[in-house]
């Protein structure tokens, strides 16, 4: 049977190189990008890894779980060290979009937003 080995969240942003520079100030490192006449159209970024993939897009992106769930988030990571994490987008002078809180079924949690609006959640 086949297996799956790994997967990885396409986000569609307005500007690939802005929203790798994001990710960068958060740990990430640049696996590789693609350009269209100057100008960065895809790009790739992975931590401990976690690969995420951007598609530049000339329109804003609609966010679906904004219209179906205003809790649901784009991204979910796991990272064990949650509160190490948030002192460093704090830092980072990064908003926070939901604080830090312990969940009734046990997780600790918070969220943030990317520059392009995506919802990130941090769970431990």
């Amino acid at each position: 049977m086949a297996r799956i080995i790994s997967s990885a969240p396409q986000l569609a942003v307005t500007d690939v190189q802005k929203t790798i520079g994001f990710y960068e100030k958060i740990g990430f490192s640049v696996v590789s990008t693609l350009e269209n006449n100057g100008r960065k159209v895809y790009g790739m970024v992975i931590k401990d890894g976690f690969q995420i993939h951007f598609i530049g897009t000339k329109q804003n992106k609609i966010h679906f779980n904004a219209d179906l769930n205003p809790l649901a988030s784009d991204l979910i990571l796991w990272i064990p060290e949650i509160e190490e994490f948030y002192q460093e987008v704090i830092q980072l002078d990064i908003e926070i979009d939901e604080p830090i809180t312990k969940r009734i079924y046990g997780n600790t949690e918070f969220s943030f937003k990317d520059i392009d609006g995506h919802k990130i959640m941090v769970c431990d």
